[in-house]
């Protein structure tokens, strides 16, 4: 069969099954929908929808927030528009969206791993990024990892067809631009990616040339494509200081200790495949370099657009490693997922040329382990998102529409309650929000928000007491946060759900959503 015609075919049974699975989620309840997206997701929905209701740049209508990635946010934006009455019919033709993009994703793969590789490792491709890039975790998760993946993987295709960074024709200097440009709105921490393309242009040089002759030549050779780049870069900066009176979104800002290293590993157990996988590849090439650097300098002639995604990986991981606080998820690994899956087939292919056995169990262990590991947390997730569903629905029907509610973990809640939801992890939340944590204005600027009710999503449901933090992470307290403490009891007790099980295989943790009238009485400052 000729590859053109397997391509075309694989495309159409990729699209007909994307299909039937659309089909059935317009025709299924929406707990079905919800069951796929993580509870960060709502972040976007929910400043989304208020975008298109004219109640601003807010999640919760009150404090301005850029804690989002730009380019995702504007791709859903025109869905919420055309249903901006609809909380429901949005989330399905999101999921949709996702679906298909997975779809041209896995073919994107095909194509690149069949002409690098052959066939047969294009199929082991294939099951490599279905553990991976999983619907639940991944590719159907709501937020912006569907479209870094299929965009990463269409950069790689074209390297193929086009040879990006070694051509250099003005169209394919203007085509990197808009690339990485796309890629950087994507998600902005792939900055890392375009520091690693400058990184590999200025140490590719010939012998006679020294590296601050060769950093000029290259700025000079590649103006077009840093306009371009610089284009979409500058945009989104100036946007964001226009309206925020910062460069970088809030939720990247408290998640960082930068400059200060703070190394301690806090990473979401989602993450651990990734991170694991990871290391190995990096192992092998480590390995390779000391062995013999010809097959490392192949792939970085032959596929110089992969070499620099594992390349931005290496810098992405030491900067999550030494700077990134907490709420490390398994989404912050997808620029990984390429580097793993197409570095893997690397090392399988070595392992059948050397007919090595013990390297081949160990392989195939280890693909065993990560595989069942990645399904572990698949099934994993379990319904504790549809208990909160119900608990926002609950909310709605029993508080007015100007009554306001404070939580941490707040998208699905949000978005479903339809009453002002004030984040008070602070991830979607305002620059001011934490300033107000910091001066001690916190309590007015929740009386001014008509704050009346607290929640929190994971209480022990036979408490007597819950102790809930609002804390700012943010200048010289970052390590040690300052804020404070809420004390809730019985008493205060507005609602409380049915027994949630979170993580039913992992932890088997019974606890419940409970909400509580906010005692303003309560709020004592954390000693340090």
């Amino acid at each position: 069969m000729k590859p053109e015609f397997l391509e075309r075919r694989l495309l159409l049974t990729g699209l007909i099954i994307a299909a039937l699975f659309i089909l059935y989620i317009f025709q299924a309840p929406i707990s079905h929908s919800i069951y796929f997206f993580s509870d960060d997701a709502y972040y976007y929905f929910k400043v989304a929808y208020n975008i298109v209701n004219d109640k601003g740049i807010s999640f919760d209508t009150y404090n301005p927030s850029n804690g989002f990635h730009p380019l995702w946010m504007l791709v859903i934006l025109p869905i919420f528009k055309f249903f901006s009455s609809d909380i429901e019919t949005p989330i399905r033709l999101i999921l949709s969206l996702q679906a298909l993009l997975t779809v041209f994703s896995f073919w994107l793969l095909w194509r690149y791993s069949s002409t690098h590789f052959n066939r047969q490792y294009a199929v082991i491709a294939s099951f490599l990024l279905l553990a991976f890039a999983s619907p639940i975790l991944i590719a159907l998760n709501g937020l912006e990892s569907a479209l870094l993946l299929f965009w990463m993987l269409l950069m790689l295709h074209l390297d193929s067809k086009y040879n990006l960074l070694t051509d250099q024709t003005i169209n394919n200097k203007l085509l990197v631009g808009l690339l990485f440009g796309i890629l950087f709105l994507i998600r902005l921490d792939t900055a890392y990616i375009v520091i690693a393309v400058a990184l590999f242009k200025i140490f590719q040089k010939p012998d006679d040339i020294s590296l601050a002759k060769n950093i000029i030549r290259q700025i000079f050779i590649y103006i077009p494509s840093i306009i371009v780049f610089s284009f979409f870069a500058l945009a989104y900066f100036a946007w964001n200081y226009t309206h925020f009176g910062h460069l970088s979104p809030i939720s990247g800002t408290i998640k960082s200790s930068f400059p200060t290293p703070y190394i301690d590993v806090n990473f979401n157990a989602g993450a651990v495949p990734y991170i694991a996988a990871f290391l190995v590849i990096v192992l092998w090439v480590v390995f390779q370099l000391l062995r013999n650097r010809k097959q490392i300098k192949d792939i970085a002639q032959q596929q110089p657009i992969l070499f620099c995604f594992f390349t931005g990986t290496i810098i992405h991981f030491l900067w999550s490693m030494l700077f990134m606080r907490w709420a490390v998820f398994q989404w912050h690994f997808t620029t990984y997922i390429p580097v793993i899956v197409l570095f893997a087939l690397f090392i399988i292919r070595n392992i059948l040329q050397n007919r090595n056995k013990a390297l081949m169990a160990l392989s195939i262990l280890t693909g065993f382990l990560v595989t069942s590991y990645t399904l572990v947390i698949y099934f994993d997730k379990g319904q504790h998102l549809e208990y909160v569903q119900n608990s926002a629905l609950w909310f709605k029907e029993h508080s007015r529409p100007n009554e306001a509610i404070a939580i941490a973990d707040a998208g699905i809640f949000g978005y479903f309650s339809e009453r002002p939801t004030v984040n008070l992890d602070g991830l979607i939340n305002s620059y001011e929000f934490q300033e107000s944590i910091v001066n001690g204005s916190i309590k007015d600027l929740l009386l001014s928000q008509n704050v009346k009710y607290i929640a929190h999503t994971y209480t022990n449901c036979d408490y007597s007491s819950k102790n809930i933090p609002i804390l700012a992470y943010k200048g010289k307290l970052r390590y040690s946060p300052t804020g404070y403490v809420v004390t809730l009891y019985k008493e205060d007790e507005f609602f409380i759900s049915e027994p949630i099980t979170y993580r039913p295989l992992s932890e088997n943790k019974t606890s419940c959503l409970v909400i509580w009238k906010l005692p303003y009485n309560r709020f004592l400052p954390i000693l340090k």
